[in-house]
């Protein structure tokens, strides 16, 4: 299962899947997520396995900054995990499932550069 993000903000268009990919449904309608929550090994586990177990092969998580961070002893450049016990930031998070051809695949894993606002691959660790 190959994890994407992208912002939740502005047109659709920006976050806009490639020719060959499906939607299937969204695994969760809304969610809010620290930035803590997002730091873990396998923080989509969940809304991944509601999307594999709905014939997806893809999960779009769209994520929207609710709060920034609030603690002044834990700046920005400073790793959520360095910062215990603060959470960090809040983000406003969406699911979206697709199923997506091997092009399709292909296709999100070669862009270089990610256009503004269009799906970037997650990198997660502890997870296959």
């Amino acid at each position: 299962m190959s994890v994407y993000t992208a912002p939740l903000d502005g047109p659709a268009a920006g976050h806009a899947m490639p020719d060959g990919c499906r939607k299937l449904a969204v695994a969760i309608a809304q969610d809010y997520l620290s930035e803590l929550d997002m730091d873990q090994d396998d923080p989509f586990r969940k809304p991944r396995n509601a999307a594999a177990a709905g014939g997806g092969n893809v999960l779009l998580v769209l994520k929207r900054l609710t709060s920034a961070r609030r603690d002044l002893e834990c700046p920005n450049a400073v790793p959520i995990r360095d910062c215990a016990p603060s959470s960090g930031a809040w983000y406003t998070v969406e699911f979206e499932s697709y199923a997506c051809s091997a092009d399709a695949l292909r296709a999100l894993n070669t862009k270089k550069t990610p256009a503004a606002g269009a799906p970037a691959p997650v990198a997660l660790r502890g997870y296959s």
